[in-house]
């Protein structure tokens, strides 16, 4: 609500006793049999800048049909200069329940999805039925799929894959919407907007959200203007993110010049940091999660990571290599070198990280350099052509050795 719109509101319930005895669920309950005098005494309890509040209040005025003065003067109040009507998502969205257990089919190939809150849906590895112990939901293009514990952070997914035999944990939920009505990317875009993060978070507050449940979406309102207008959004939308992605290629993707550094002193890694340091000992049999990182999920494009998956330390199988917050990993197998893959750790959950023991780990002493300095260096074609002089081992696996750093 706008200033104006909230001033209104007060004023229009200033002489209303609120009800203020019973729980915002209660509430909700009592609304929708109450008098117009008793749900004026329960409006009046609602505080303006709560969105799930408003929200409530909304749900119940769309709905009224009656002669009160008041109850009609709010309903303008809130529907002021709004284009489309509110509409809660209960009729649109429906829940997937075709669960599978890979297990029972030993020999096939599955393709294990997961949900980021940067990118959405991503495919996280491939495995066959017979390593999957749990039961999964499959997946079909254009259904969402959405963690019930960290959706407060934006961790829901629109999935723009159509591979065979695509799942996802049971852990997560998954739902279909409407298409006739709702365009997917339309209702993608909306879980993105400021408003909703707010309304899961209120949920959460009121210590309702342990497990956000596709119940409490089902309550969520969104403006839904015809399926055509929907599309043309939609498109507004997308040729600003491809502006900006466009800018971002521009800002961190242009070639480092070697000619910055030149009037430096030069030094070997051993001088100012570790290289390939040993981590302290893990027990992998902890229920605690980390960072696993992929070679292939390094832009070497940008030079940082396009998500950061999470494994349980239990699920760490093969040799990896380990890194830290701040360690710079460097490819050194070609051609990921050469195109230059590499980056600096952040947000590790954790603090731990894994990752192919195809990259170097540079754990720079921060009181002799800046990371993000080394970073910069080591991205310049200047340092990976010398790099390329020095690579050892037979065409198709030479790597750079440590030696050369």
């Amino acid at each position: 609500m706008t200033d104006e719109q909230i001033k209104d509101w007060k004023e229009t319930l200033k002489d209303i006793n609120p009800q203020n005895d019973t729980s915002i669920d209660e509430k909700y309950r009592l609304l929708q049999e109450a008098t117009p005098e008793t749900a004026l005494k329960i409006l009046a309890s609602f505080n303006p800048k709560n969105a799930l509040e408003i929200d409530i209040a909304m749900e119940y005025l769309l709905k009224a049909d009656t002669e009160n003065e008041k109850l009609k003067k709010l309903k303008e109040i809130l529907t002021r200069g709004i284009k489309y009507p509110l509409i809660p998502l209960r009729d649109y969205i429906f829940p997937v329940v075709d669960k599978i257990k890979p297990r029972d089919y030993p020999e096939t190939e599955f393709v294990i999805l997961g949900v980021s809150n940067k990118i959405g849906v991503f495919v996280n590895e491939k495995k066959k039925g017979e390593e999957i112990n749990q039961s999964y939901y499959r997946v079909k293009k254009n259904q969402f799929c959405y963690n019930p514990y960290r959706i407060n952070v934006g961790s829901i997914g629109l999935n723009p894959f159509d591979y065979k035999n695509q799942i996802i944990s049971g852990t997560y939920n998954v739902f279909a919407v409407d298409e006739k009505e709702i365009e997917p990317r339309f209702l993608f875009a909306l879980f993105k907007t400021k408003r909703f993060l707010d309304y899961v978070n209120e949920l959460a507050t009121g210590g309702v959200r342990i497990n956000f449940k596709l119940d409490y979406l089902k309550s969520w309102k969104i403006p839904l203007p015809p399926l055509e207008i929907q599309k043309q959004i939609v498109e507004k939308i997308e040729k600003q993110k491809a502006i900006i992605e466009g800018a971002e290629k521009i800002l961190y993707g242009y070639e480092v010049d070697f000619n910055l550094f030149r009037d430096f002193p030069t030094k070997y890694i051993s001088e100012i940091g570790d290289l390939n340091p040993q981590i302290d000992k893990i027990d992998l049999r902890k229920k605690d999660l980390v960072s696993f990182i992929p070679m292939s999920d390094v832009d070497e494009l940008l030079g940082k990571v396009r998500r950061i998956k999470t494994k349980y330390f239990f699920e760490v199988k093969g040799r990896y290599t380990t890194f830290k917050n701040s360690d710079i990993l460097w490819a050194k197998i070609t051609p990921c070198m050469e195109n230059g893959k590499c980056f600096v750790a952040e947000n590790l959950v954790n603090g731990t990280g894994f990752g192919s023991t195809e990259f170097h780990v540079i754990r720079v002493d921060k009181n002799k350099a800046l990371p993000r300095f080394i970073f910069y260096v080591l991205r310049t074609k200047h340092i990976r052509d010398l790099a390329k002089e020095k690579m050892t081992g037979t065409s198709g696996h030479k790597r750079v050795p440590e030696s050369f750093l």
